[in-house]
């Protein structure tokens, strides 16, 4: 925390040696507004709360050395627009970027290793319009992308591993109006749609592994339609609720809960 509320400083470059930025170093730093790193930087490591609140900083070009994104590291950098996470990053914590409100795009290379996006990593982002989510991300956390109303179009790759998706993952979001969920996906937790008011379109692939719809997961939508796999074995309480739904498609294979469909 060698910067902790410091609010004289205005520009950092961090040299080629250092290979960590500690816990909380420019927390409410409020002035900072540039962040520059060597080209052959060898930072590995970004601490937690590392540049959180810092809410003049625009924009800041991660080395392609570092592998996680801790923490809170971003929260509260309510000035940042953009950020390009590089190959090599396997993580994003939780919280990373929370309530980074400004922040409209974020990109990821096409070799991303990216594997986990946490819990909270970027709600609140309410300027996101578009995320394409790495083919490597297993799980998208619980709030991953609460509140994020500006998002319209969430996109996954054709060979996606994505496994599961956390507790109201994308609640709130109200500009999203269509998703594709990846075949992998075996869980979509509670509320993970709840109140994405005009998501009117979901589909599923035909060799979805899909067992679990949460409670309450479309509530306040605006679907009218939907086709629910024959893998699906639990559907929570509410699920549908408060939405315009007049169509479910149902396959002679379907049980759920003990009852054949």
């Amino acid at each position: 925390s060698a910067f902790y509320n410091n609010t004289t400083i205005t520009n950092v470059h961090i040299g080629n040696s250092v290979t960590s930025i500690g816990y909380s170093a420019f927390r409410g730093a409020t002035n900072l507004s540039s962040v520059s790193f060597e080209l052959d930087s060898q930072l590995t490591t970004i601490g937690t709360w590392a540049f959180s609140g810092t809410t003049s900083l625009a924009s800041i070009d991660i080395p392609d050395s570092v592998t996680t994104i801790g923490n809170n590291v971003f929260n509260g950098a309510t000035a940042l627009t953009i950020i390009a996470i590089h190959d090599t990053v396997t993580s994003i914590g939780s919280s990373a970027f929370r309530n980074a409100r400004s922040l409209n795009s974020i990109t990821f290379g096409a070799g991303s290793i990216l594997n986990n996006i946490g819990n909270d990593a970027f709600y609140g982002a309410s300027a996101l319009t578009t995320i394409v989510i790495p083919d490597g991300v297993l799980s998208i956390g619980a709030n991953a992308f609460y509140n994020a109303r500006s998002l319209s179009s969430i996109t996954f790759g054709a060979d996606s591993i994505l496994n599961n998706i956390g507790q109201s993952a994308f609640n709130g979001a109200t500009s999203l109006t269509s998703i594709a969920i990846p075949d992998r996906v075996n869980s979509i937790g509670n509320t993970v749609f709840y109140n994405a008011s005009n998501l009117s379109s979901i589909t599923f692939g035909v060799n979805s592994q899909l067992a679990s719809i949460g409670t309450g997961v479309f509530r306040y939508t605006a679907l009218t339609i939907i086709a629910i796999p024959d893998t699906v074995n639990s559907i929570g309480a509410d699920a549908f609720q408060n939405t315009g739904l007049t169509t479910v498609i149902l396959t002679q294979n379907l049980t759920i809960a003990g009852t054949e469909y």
